[in-house]
């Protein structure tokens, strides 16, 4: 069988408590299971294995240590039901510290880029090229996404 999926490394100091945000403000999210490996040449170079589902999909978490940094080259791409969804996770990540970015994108405090689009998108963007123009033009006006805005602008 072949499978792929994420992996994310933090720090060890911030792998658990990224793991805690992702799994407490996301619907759909848990720990699966963790794994600790030492190295017994290293005793400060431990390695911390989690796999976790966001959002009901597997993801793998490593802590260790690291200088690597996450950029907008990789991001996760949240999709919430509604509004009220969309609010509760981007007021979640802002609260635990995250930055507001244009266009829907919110970077978490453990650095990690997310876009948290509406269920609407797929339907607004697709089948239509000219109404799914109009909408990512009013996606390009916007840092927090407004779905009843998004909505307006498939209208025409």
């Amino acid at each position: 069988m072949t499978d792929a999926s994420t992996c994310l490394w933090f720090s060890s100091e911030d792998a658990p408590k990224a793991i805690e945000l992702y799994t407490t403000l996301i619907p759909g999210s848990r720990v699966v299971e963790t794994q600790q490996f030492d190295n017994e040449q290293q005793t400060d170079h431990s390695v911390s294995i989690w796999t976790i589902e966001i959002a009901g999909r597997t993801t793998h978490v490593m802590g260790a240590d690291h200088s690597e940094r996450f950029t907008t080259a990789h991001s996760m791409w949240l999709i919430v039901d509604d509004q009220e969804q969309l609010d509760r996770v981007w007021d979640g990540f802002l609260a635990a510290g995250g930055t507001e970015m244009q266009c829907g994108w919110i970077v978490d405090p453990f650095g990690l880029p997310w876009q948290v689009l509406p269920a609407a998108w797929e339907r607004l963007t697709s089948g239509d090229p000219a109404r799914a123009q109009r909408v990512v033009e009013a996606l390009w006006q916007m840092v927090r996404i407004d779905v009843a805005a998004l909505e307006a602008a498939a209208r025409g």
